[in-house]
């Protein structure tokens, strides 16, 4: 399949943080489809995609209990992965699943618990994902970006290694955690 057609479902709280990736993904001949959650789960009952990014995000009405929110968030989004999945061995094909999380966060950000906590968590899923994918010829894998004010500070970056992930022959790449933060992780102990 042409990467001019292949489809992408991006999956957030809020379009706008991930608008710059969508664009830069339309650049490069793929279809970009930016939906919060029930619009994505409605999506893939509409449509086949390539690939499923996810970007998880803390509910920020609801910071009094936050072991609750990080938990359905982690819920919410492996649901998604799941009819993800699914959807992809019914059509008999290979799919890719990203998930696009805040670099500060996933390598444990002591002043933001609740992001640190579901960072870990999804770098966890997508651990799993990627052992139990394997044998399917799908992948998982994370990718780190640099946060700025409600965007992504690096988009560009984050959207060529989508690509990268994206268009690999096989799984050859999965189960990785990759930094896309312009090395400000260079020396770091790495979750």
């Amino acid at each position: 399949m042409s990467p001019a057609i292949r489809p992408i479902l991006i999956a957030c709280h809020e379009g706008t943080v991930v608008a710059d990736i969508g664009r830069a993904l339309a650049i490069q001949g793929f279809r970009p489809y930016v939906a919060n959650y029930p619009q994505a789960l409605d999506a893939l009952e509409a449509d086949l995609y390539d690939a499923l990014l996810v970007v998880p995000a803390l509910a920020a009405n609801d910071k009094s209990d936050i072991a609750a929110c990080v938990a359905d968030e982690l819920t919410r989004n492996f649901e998604l992965i799941q009819r993800f999945v699914r959807q992809a061995i019914a059509q008999s094909k290979a799919g890719h699943v990203t998930a696009l999380l805040p670099g500060a966060a996933a390598m444990g950000d002591p002043a933001d618990t609740g992001a640190s906590a579901l960072g870990g968590g999804m770098i966890s899923l997508v651990r799993t994902l990627a052992l139990e994918l394997k044998r399917l010829r799908m992948t998982a894998n994370a990718v780190l970006f640099e946060w700025a004010v409600d965007n992504i500070a690096n988009s560009a970056e984050v959207a060529a290694l989508v690509e990268t992930l994206v268009l690999q022959p096989g799984c050859a790449i999965s189960g990785q955690t990759i930094f896309a933060c312009s090395a400000t992780d260079a020396g770091r102990l790495h979750p």
